[in-house]
């Protein structure tokens, strides 16, 4: 009796499914009822695009055996869905198929499964258990993005690409096992995953995306495969933990906010093949106190090192034509540093607020000094500016608190107005020995009352009578 009422309420449930669905050659099209629990029926082989979209009642569903194909959107926003039993036929999961089922707790797909689309679980806030198969060779752009209570995940061995954004926000995200096989890891792949506690990548990859690993607040060391030629822009950025990171020996390029906001790292060295490191590369990498920029760098961009506090030592082995903008900005803690004297071109601030900074050998070929180059380099003491020096640009050195002598160029040069202003312990300024009236409008340049000036030739005298030769030089 009991399994005559068994095969009742079965029949009774495929009745109902039967009567508020559209169903057409295999093909589940759309489901228009209310009920929590569906099975689809073997004759069915793909349930269709938006085919159970926004339904809020659905809690559980079962394929059935020969579904191989879950359209696009299918079950996208099925905010109540808990349970999904897949076909042992399933073959490809399109585009946002399971989009924001925030309340779906388990994943295992069946060893059929090659494709995952685009943002097939994003929004699966409450997935804790995923298990993907061995043959799964596509996982699709935001797959997992913001599966905020994914813990950890066996990759395939067939998977080659993690495409972008893959496990984007998945902030509980430890632990990932990768293929040896796998060759790139996308844009932001694993951004955002702040508890991700990944060591490096398999020596396979070759390419990494820019932003892949930023915001992983939980990353403490990371070695690079032999293969990555390029750290893409954010890649690291604002991991905060990082303390050690072993560069790729081919490595050529670091972008745009590479490492920007990696408050442990204390040091990294680099490869004498890299060739740019761009603006911003290093940014408020708080704790950072020695950096060598090897031979082979061709580039250094703006804000490079800014908000670098700690920085002490800066060794410039490269043969750079140009100090871009704001580079060393805010380095309180940089005492010297001898430019290149391949240099023609300091860019505004590129030394603003150096507060330690007391000694720096300007390049011979130096031509430009933009504005506020040395603003609020406050230890400064003296200054010698090289004779190719052609353009002194509006409070190059203003409130350089303690610098009490200037040589200027024994050339004409153009200089914008308070060149020097607010250098209170300025006492003397030695000036081109062709004197005239735009270099005795000392107001142009900052000079105080107590400024003493005098010339090139007048200078080299009292060196002489005191046999301070050198000093003249």
């Amino acid at each position: 009796m009991a399994n005559r009422q068994g095969k009742t309420g079965v029949g009774e449930a495929l009745s109902d499914l039967l009567r508020n669905s559209e169903i057409r050659n295999g093909e589940f099209v759309r489901y228009f009822g209310n009920a929590t629990e569906i099975v689809i029926p073997d004759t069915v082989s793909t349930v269709a695009t938006n085919a159970f979209r926004n339904n809020q009642t659905l809690t559980r569903i079962a394929l059935g055996k020969h579904v191989s194909v879950i359209g696009p959107g299918a079950f996208r926003g099925c905010t109540r869905l808990r349970s999904v039993s897949f076909s042992a036929s399933l073959r490809v999961i399109g585009d946002d198929a399971f989009r924001d089922c925030s309340e779906l707790t388990t994943v295992i797909l069946p060893r059929s499964t090659t494709a995952i689309g685009n943002g097939a679980f994003r929004g699966c806030t409450a997935l804790s258990t995923l298990v993907l198969p061995s043959v799964l060779e596509t996982v699709g752009a935001y797959a997992f993005a913001h599966c905020a209570a994914l813990r950890t995940v066996t990759l395939p061995a067939q998977l080659k690409t993690l495409h972008r954004g893959t496990f984007f926000k998945c902030t509980s995200l430890q632990s990932v096992m990768m293929p040896n096989g796998l060759q790139a890891v996308g844009r932001y792949a694993f951004g955002g995953c702040s508890a991700l506690e990944l060591g490096g990548l398999p020596e396979s990859v070759n390419y990494l995306g820019n932003g892949a690993f930023s915001e992983c607040h939980s990353l403490k060391s990371f070695r690079l495969p032999t293969g990555v030629r390029f750290v893409g822009d954010y890649t690291f950025a604002c991991c905060t933990a990082l303390e050690q990171v072993e560069l790729s020996p081919t490595l050529i390029y670091i972008g745009i906010n590479a490492f920007c906001g990696c408050y442990g790292l204390t040091e990294i060295r680099l490869p004498e093949t890299v060739e740019r490191i761009g603006p911003a590369a290093f940014l408020n990498c708080k704790k950072l106190k020695r950096f060598t920029v090897p031979c082979s760098v061709k580039e250094l961009g703006k804000r490079a090192f800014a908000y670098c506090t700690a920085l002490e030592e800066v060794t410039m082995e490269a043969e750079l034509t140009a100090l871009e903008s704001e580079c060393f900005l805010y380095c309180l803690s940089l005492k010297t540093i001898d430019l290149p004297d391949t240099v023609t071109y300091i860019g505004e601030r590129a030394f603003m607020r150096c507060a330690v900074l007391s000694a720096i050998r300007l390049p011979q070929g130096l031509e430009r000094i933009e504005e506020q180059a040395f603003f609020g380099c406050s230890a400064l003491q003296q200054l010698s500016l090289p004779q190719t020096v052609s353009m002194l640009e509006k409070a190059a050195f203003a409130d350089c608190k303690a610098l009490a002598c200037v040589i200027l160029p024994n050339n004409r040069f153009r200089a914008e107005r308070s060149v020097f202003a607010g250098a209170d312990a300025l006492r003397l300024a030695v000036l081109p020995d062709r004197f005239n009236r735009f270099y005795q409008r000392t107001n142009r340049l900052g000079f105080s009352s107590q400024v003493e000036q005098i010339t090139h030739a007048a200078w080299i005298r009292f060196a002489e009578q005191n046999g301070s030769a050198n000093a003249a030089e």
